[in-house]
């Protein structure tokens, strides 16, 4: 038998767009890749379970249970329109702040500053493939530091967009970065293929990457003095929760591990 708890999957997810612009606002100039890894014991004893009792406040019908989506989630659209009775409110927020306390799993985020990077580099690589090395990379070491395997699992874009994405992967599978040769890739990485799941297969692991990649966004920018202070106070208190997981150095340094902005 399988030893899950030595089985991972890395959950990938954005926050922002991949075309390069010369907007100034949060969410057009930047793009965060969320990386959210666990394993499998992890998932299938704790993590997917608990979403799907987070699911049953907003529906009893078991066929029409919701995906969660930050924007949603936020905007209180559809199910979550449900959040407007302080009672339910207050339900799901106790249910998910247990969650993020008692939970096991480790959290990197890349952002990428799109106008200055390409304004350095005129023709650069395009954004979520860059974040995606840099994310990768992170997540080969973090399996070599615990001695494990794992493979990884994105949030489907679109045909196009998803074929340009496994490509990708395959090529960091098969050639390595300058940072890490391919030998110690496929050591750690079990599958050569990236899966691509949409938010519509309610995957707990994808969900939990969307509902962190823009808090986790705004704390990156904010520990790079990009922006001065985090405004939203549930944020501010998922932040906090979740502080403990970002990946970091042996000396506990987070900024350039877990939380990393490219310019």
């Amino acid at each position: 038998m399988k030893d899950t708890s030595k089985i991972y999957r890395l959950y990938i997810d954005e926050s922002g767009n991949h075309s390069y612009g010369c907007t100034d606002s949060i969410q057009g100039r930047y793009l965060a890749l969320c990386g959210i890894m666990f394993s499998q014991f992890q998932n299938e004893n704790y993590i997917a379970p608990k979403f799907e009792e987070m699911r049953s406040i907003f529906t009893e019908d078991v066929d029409d249970r919701p995906t969660f989506h930050y924007t949603d989630l936020i905007n209180k659209n559809g199910h979550f329109a449900k959040l407007n009775d302080a009672s339910v409110k207050a339900s799901f927020n106790g249910i998910y702040i247990n969650f993020l306390e008692s939970s096991e799993f480790t959290i990197c985020c890349i952002v990428i500053d799109k106008k200055a990077h390409k304004e350095r580099y005129g023709q650069p690589m395009h954004p979520y493939h860059y974040c995606l090395n840099l994310l990768l990379e992170r997540y080969v070491q973090f399996l070599r530091r615990i001695d494990s395997k794992g493979d990884v699992m994105a949030e489907g874009r679109g045909g196009k967009e998803d074929q340009l994405l496994k490509s990708e992967f395959q090529n960091f599978f098969n050639n390595g970065t300058s940072y890490l040769d391919s030998d110690k890739i496929q050591l750690r990485l079990s599958s050569k293929e990236m899966k691509i799941k949409t938010k519509e297969a309610r995957i707990a692991g994808l969900e939990l990457a969307d509902l962190l990649a823009t808090p986790l966004k705004f704390l990156t920018l904010y520990q790079n003095k990009v922006i001065d202070k985090l405004d939203d106070n549930f944020s501010r208190q998922v932040l906090k929760l979740v502080w403990p997981k970002i990946r970091s150095a042996p000396s506990g340094k987070k900024n350039g591990y877990g939380l990393k902005l490219i310019k």
